[in-house]
């Protein structure tokens, strides 16, 4: 019994009127539900009224007026995709009958040897075959759409047939002609690199004999210009119960991510090299500084102050004039070391806070040249954690110690803001600039940039001569 489906619109061209009635005869004694059939004598003729609306079904001669043998199958097909073509024929040559099934027919009819019995069940497979090939034809088209929507290289390898094929990433990323008969499996183990060709064979066979889905390793492979490129290759096996029957596998060429990789690795051990250098030379600077400032200041200050004990303890005659000289340059030399001191490790940091430091700071730098002036909002200054006080302390006592020994300037300004997440300091001065190419590895710029990067932040100046320098730097408020 015919299985029940919609009723069907049915399209004939047949160029014998006494062949249509008797056609039409048997399709109304198969018991098929009929919505309509539509009868043409012509080819051009059927494609018009195709045209104009859809078939389920197409009933088809192949000797018309106007059109003759599979040429006649090939202009039908092609505009009735979603239609079953059942070929109608006098013909009983089974190498056109095979002919007409490659170029779109569901089925071929020989006049005179079929039944409505035989029509029935002709009927039947055709829609079905027609439903099963438009859902092959929808799925392939999905799987080709899938495929180039990525640049990757991506190989099916049909482990029962042997049969390998290869997406357009072979001619894209390894430039390989695409349609080629020898790109079969063993042709792709001979472009890997001789040095990995072994472990990748063992491998891809470790896996199917273990029943195991996911593979992935990373080798050497040839592409067409012989150059040897870096892949990365992701493998995954289809399994018939433990029989594993197929293998789809996606490479990349990771040659230029892991070169950038490798000189970002670079970049950062040179910076941190470069930090540590900064380091150890500013270390040294600082220890430079103190002994010169112990040896030719305050040395200097206690030894004249010694020998005027000396001449105290020996001498009566000017012992009071002398006692008193040695009492100033006594405290002339405390006063002093409590300034270096306080160059050193500002007390007031951790006591009243950065605002009164940095007023400390700039009343001790205090220069009939150069006058400094300092923009902030106490209430938000005031709420930043240790650490990054230090750090912005440390920074504007190194600029502001650059702007009196190079900058020859008569103003300079200090801003310190928050702005969202992030700390921003700026310090301009209307001094003699200089060029920023010649003397961006000078110590004082080298300190600050290193203090900046180990506290994540960022550091811009800008500057030429005789036009002032402009430094700005942001840094995040919160922990990193």
């Amino acid at each position: 019994m015919f299985e029940a489906f919609n009723p069907v619109h049915i399209l004939v061209i047949e160029d014998r009127i006494e062949d249509f009635i008797l056609f039409k005869d048997k399709l109304h004694n198969a018991n098929i539900p009929i919505q309509e059939i539509h009868h043409e004598f012509y080819l051009e003729k059927g494609l018009e009224a195709l045209k104009q609306k859809e078939f389920d079904l197409i009933f088809l001669d192949l000797s018309l007026p106007d059109s003759f043998g599979v040429e006649t199958i090939e202009k039908i097909s092609k505009l009735a995709k979603h239609s079953s073509i059942i070929v109608l024929s006098g013909s009983t040559d089974s190498v056109l009958a095979i002919k007409t099934i490659k170029h779109g027919a569901q089925d071929y009819l020989i006049k005179d040897e079929f039944d409505e019995f035989v029509l029935s069940k002709t009927i039947r497979y055709s829609i079905e075959r027609k439903k099963i090939l438009r859902n092959v034809e929808e799925n392939h088209d999905r799987y080709q759409s899938i495929l180039k929507l990525t640049s990757d290289t991506i190989w099916d390898w049909d482990l029962r047939t042997n049969e390998f094929v290869w997406n357009e990433g072979l001619s894209t990323v390894f430039k390989y002609p695409q349609f080629r008969d020898n790109f079969h499996f063993d042709w792709f183990i001979e472009q890997i690199n001789i040095k990995d060709r072994k472990r990748v064979l063992e491998l891809i066979a470790s896996k199917k004999e273990e029943c195991e889905m996911h593979w992935e390793d990373e080798f050497h492979f040839t592409n067409a210009n012989g150059e040897d490129v870096l892949v990365y290759a992701r493998g995954y096996i289809l399994m018939d119960e433990d029989d594993p029957y197929r293998m789809l596998c996606i490479m990349m060429d990771i040659s230029e991510r892991r070169k950038l990789q490798q000189e970002l690795l670079n970049h950062q051990l040179k910076t941190q090299q470069l930090i540590t250098k900064t380091v150890i030379e500013t270390q040294e600077s600082e220890r430079k500084k103190l002994g010169l400032e112990l040896h030719d200041n305050i040395n200097q200050i206690l030894a004249t102050a010694k020998l005027w004990l000396d001449i105290v303890m020996n001498e009566d005659e000017f012992r009071e004039d002398y006692l008193k000289k040695s009492f100033v340059n006594i405290d002339k030399a405390i006063e002093e070391i409590r300034k270096l001191s306080k160059s050193l490790v500002p007390p007031s940091l951790g006591d009243i806070g950065l605002e009164e430091a940095l007023k400390e700071l700039l009343s001790y730098v205090h220069s009939s040249v150069t006058s400094f002036h300092l923009e902030y909002n106490p209430d938000t200054i005031n709420t930043l954690r240790n650490e990054l006080n230090l750090v912005l302390y440390r920074i504007i006592q190194e600029q502001v110690q650059n702007i009196l020994k190079h900058a020859n300037a008569s103003d300079a300004y200090i801003k310190i803001a928050i702005k969202g997440d992030m700390l921003e300091l700026i310090v301009q001065d209307n001094g003699v600039g200089f060029c920023l190419k010649e003397k961006s590895n000078g110590l004082g710029l080298m300190s600050i940039n290193s203090r900046v990067q180990m506290a994540n932040g960022s550091f811009q100046i800008d500057t030429a001569p005789n036009e002032g320098c402009l430094m700005k730097i942001e840094i995040p408020i919160t922990k990193s």
